[in-house]
């Protein structure tokens, strides 16, 4: 009788299962909470205006505005983190643990599990505390963990688990809290600069999130082959090293991103004034920059 250790090909088409289902379900969800919500759509001569205009242009009035400028470092330095963390899993998982396909992929379904249990809770602290205060403390709190996880050592498989749910806190923040405050620009933008681009500022963090990932995985070569891996006779300094691109390299990654986080500018406090003062811009009232004027300088 197969086993899900004994059969790779079941044990990944578990994975593709799993995560399938979830993807579907979180579609669905997205679907019914936001049907009968969608913006309205600009006008025929707004949109004309739109795809006229020079796409590289529109990022660099984007990146203009000192907030974006801001949450673009922190995006890109945990697109590093998250990219080093599942990269390097792959080689700790079968290097160091020398596990079987079956519970790579159960390592891998833990991490999707692991993400759906901490996304309520994130949405509660969100409802309960600024979005801000929650993506910086996540990161931090996330990275802190690795870097401890790689001062103890990783002992053992069970311990790899542990550890990716600990990481899924933060990594399931920053996906969660980013877009929002994402889009929480785009009425920046709108005040500053007269447009909503909300096309041009998701864009942006897409293409700098690829970059941070890009950067990230050149970096983890060079990391593991410094330290000694695939060279005969430096075993054990490769498993070191190795447990370090897991932990440390990352770790230190998401603690600079949260560092950065907290000068991040944008708060519920200031955001809730500006978005007071682009409605009464809207419809010609006076209105003052009061309560907002760090986001809007440069």
């Amino acid at each position: 009788e197969e086993t899900l250790d004994s059969s790779p090909v079941q044990g990944w088409r578990t994975v593709g299962t799993v995560f399938g289902i979830l993807i579907i379900l979180g579609m669905s969800i997205c679907l019914l909470c936001t049907k009968g919500k969608e913006a309205a759509n600009p006008s025929p001569a707004q949109g004309e205006k739109e795809k006229r205009k020079n796409f590289f242009l529109s990022y660099l009035e984007v990146l203009k505005l000192r907030p974006v400028r801001f949450l673009g470092i922190t995006v890109f330095f945990w697109a590093m983190a998250a990219a080093a963390a599942s990269g390097g899993a792959v080689y700790m998982l079968t290097t160091n643990f020398q596990v079987t396909a079956g519970q790579q992929s159960l390592y891998f379904t833990c991490i999707g599990l692991f993400s759906v249990l901490w996304a309520p809770v994130i949405n509660g602290l969100g409802k309960k505390f600024d979005k801000k205060h929650v993506y910086c403390c996540a990161m931090l709190f996330s990275g802190t963990v690795l870097c401890l996880f790689g001062i103890i050592g990783v002992k053992s498989f069970e311990w790899a688990i542990a550890m990716a749910f600990f990481f899924t806190f933060g990594n399931t923040t920053f996906f969660t809290v980013y877009f929002s405050l994402m889009y929480d620009l785009s009425e920046l933008d709108e005040y500053v600069n007269g447009e909503e681009r909300i096309g041009a500022m998701a864009g942006l963090m897409d293409l700098i999130q690829k970059c941070g990932t890009a950067v990230s995985m050149q970096l983890l070569g060079v990391f593991l082959q410094f330290g000694g891996y695939d060279v005969a006779g430096q075993e054990a300094k490769a498993a070191e090293t190795i447990i370090s691109a897991n932990t440390l390299l990352p770790g230190i990654l998401g603690v600079c991103a949260g560092l950065l986080a907290i000068v991040y500018p944008v708060t519920k406090a200031r955001h809730q004034a500006l978005k007071r003062a682009l409605e009464q811009k809207k419809t010609g009232k006076p209105h003052s920059e009061a309560g907002f004027e760090k986001l809007i300088r440069r």
